[in-house]
């Protein structure tokens, strides 16, 4: 469950609502799963990436504290917590639908004035070097109490943000599954969408089957459904009701389609509209009239 609803975040949109908060309030950002797998980052520490993740012990205190802090209490707003290699982070569970499957993290700071001792001692353990070390040591800003606090909450609101778009998408891509199943109920009805450029935007089974049965063609998502109807009158028949349904005219008729396999369908074409009442693509549903004199 916990990476199926991982799928469902937008991390495109989701970095750039991240890499906003960095510049805003320089502070870095990532999004770990319960793991401590780095799913996004933005902005991180020179001491962090060039030091701490790059040196195989020191990036072992790094796990060792991201999946620490990961898994903290998922009942509190938001944890603080001092890293194995001595700096300070805050993780904000990410939850959606009160399952906890991910974790906001912001830090890579000081909350009072370091203790070089302890850093420059780390250097000599690890190999560092001293002088660069130290001087990315000092530019980890020390933040006070309050000022993390602010930080959090804006945090806390750009995690509202993310739950409200992951849901939205779960709804939409659930939306999507029980509507493409609906329409494959049908196995005697042929349901189909074009774009402008009469390029297959959808098709269920029964239609394609009926593309293979009537012109021998084997169809993907993409193809033009014109240049695929390799008889001239059936083409120009289809390009008639979709060029008026792409004009705003929702339309019945009922008519032969067919080479060798030659039947009659009554067609239903109308325009598909965006959120602006623009007509942005058309679609089609066929099925053969039951009615004796349709029948060939």
């Amino acid at each position: 469950m916990k990476k199926n609803v991982l799928s469902y975040i937008d991390f495109n949109r989701i970095n750039k609502l991240l890499e906003g908060f960095n510049k805003s309030t320089g502070f870095v950002t990532a999004i770990l799963d319960l793991d401590g797998n780095v799913l996004s980052k933005s902005g991180w520490r020179k001491i962090c990436i060039e030091y701490h993740r790059v040196n195989s012990k020191t990036y072992k205190n790094c796990l060792i504290s991201d999946t620490q802090l990961a898994n903290m209490s998922i009942d509190n707003k938001y944890n603080i917590y001092k890293c194995h290699n001595g700096l300070y982070d805050v993780s904000v569970p990410l939850k959606i639908d009160n399952e906890h499957v991910a974790n906001i993290f912001t830090g890579q700071f000081f909350m009072e004035t370091p203790n070089e001792q302890f850093f420059q001692d780390q250097a000599e353990r690890y190999g560092f070097e001293l002088k660069a070390y130290i001087e990315a040591l000092r530019n980890v800003p020390i933040v006070g109490e309050e000022k993390v606090k602010d930080i959090v909450e804006f945090l806390l609101s750009i995690t509202n943000i993310i739950i409200d778009l992951t849901k939205d998408m779960i709804e939409q891509e659930t939306l999507k599954t029980l509507l493409e199943s609906s329409l494959e109920s049908f196995n005697d009805i042929l349901i189909w969408a074009v774009d402008k450029e009469y390029r297959y935007l959808y098709f269920n089974n029964a239609f394609k089957t009926g593309m293979k049965q009537l012109y021998d063609k084997n169809i993907i998502i993409g193809d033009e459904l014109l240049g695929l109807i390799n008889h001239p009158k059936d083409m120009e028949r289809a390009k008639n009701n979709h060029d008026l349904a792409l004009h705003g005219e929702s339309h019945i008729k009922i008519e032969e389609y067919g080479i060798d396999d030659k039947r009659y369908f009554e067609s239903s074409f109308s325009p598909i509209y965006d959120e602006y009442k623009n007509i942005i693509d058309r679609q089609g549903i066929l099925s053969q009239p039951t009615s004796k004199e349709f029948t060939m």
